[in-house]
């Protein structure tokens, strides 16, 4: 028997009829892939709604990415920026430390030159002290040589100043006789050597005296041990001999060694000591 026309209208109207029937005869016509078709199309529908949102996502991501890139773009060229400025900013500041360096060491050359210059200056002014001290002390010796009977005359009569070169016979050959040629020397580098005989009343008066000058602008104590030391060597050739020393200031080591032993002291011209010295003489006799 032949399936007509009237009997498919037949059966679409019993399929409306029973809902039921469509899904047997699905089943019936249709394999089971064919029939989970329409679940496979919803879960791809809803996965690519899910990828839809996930790339969505994803761009919105890339896109705070970009932004993100754009930022530390834009703070790596402000960096970049800044990094070259404190690199002008060293080299100005090299070359501003070179200069200085090159300023400091001019400097130092300068301070050298200005030492050296104070060192020789300081020995010109040394130098030229000495040379002042030395004429002070000769024009010094030549007031004392000039007054001296102003400062001793009172105790000495017939003085006279004796040039080592103008001793007389006598007193130079007893002087090389007793001496070593080395005190000898120290003889007759006094600053003053003078003779003559005690005035004053006394156990020597009329007996002659050399007086042994050490003269200096100011005295200090190697004046004064020069001068005792000088008329000792005088005394031990046999001769009477009285230390003086004479200045305008005494040290105070100089007046400290007057005080120790006998010796007579010109200060500006005022004498001192010559009774105790004079006395020691007596007690030699």
């Amino acid at each position: 028997m032949s399936f007509t026309v009237n009997d498919y209208q037949d059966l679409v109207q019993l399929l409306r009829q029973r809902p039921e029937w469509q899904t047997e005869l699905r089943h019936l016509l249709l394999d089971d892939d064919f029939l989970a078709l329409p679940r496979i199309v919803g879960e791809l529908g809803e996965a690519n709604r899910e990828a839809n949102v996930r790339l969505t996502r994803l761009e919105q991501s890339v896109q705070e990415l970009v932004e993100a890139q754009r930022a530390a773009d834009a703070r790596l060229t402000r960096l970049e920026q800044s990094v070259q400025e404190l690199v002008e900013a060293q080299r100005a500041a090299d070359a501003r430390l070179t200069r200085l360096e090159q300023t400091v060491q001019e400097l130092v050359e300068a301070q050298r030159q200005t030492e050296f210059q104070i060192k020789e200056l300081a020995k010109a002014q040394r130098y030229t002290e000495k040379k002042v001290a030395k004429l002070e002390g000769l024009a010094l010796e030549r007031k004392y040589i000039d007054k001296l009977y102003s400062y001793v005359g009172r105790w000495m009569q017939g003085l006279r100043v004796v040039l080592p070169g103008a001793m007389d016979g006598a007193t130079e050959r007893q002087l090389r006789e007793n001496l070593t040629d080395q005190e000898l020397d120290e003889v007759f580098r006094l600053d003053i050597l003078a003779r003559g005989k005690i005035y004053k009343p006394t156990a020597l008066a009329d007996q002659e005296v050399w007086l042994c000058f050490e003269v200096s602008v100011t005295v200090d104590r190697d004046d004064v041990k020069c001068a005792r030391r000088r008329a000792g060597l005088v005394q031990k050739a046999g001769l009477r001999a009285v230390p003086i020393v004479a200045g305008e200031d005494l040290t105070e080591g100089a007046d400290e060694a007057v005080q120790a032993a006998p010796i007579v002291t010109l200060q500006n011209g005022h004498a001192t000591g010559w009774d105790e010295t004079v006395m020691t003489l007596q007690k030699e006799k």
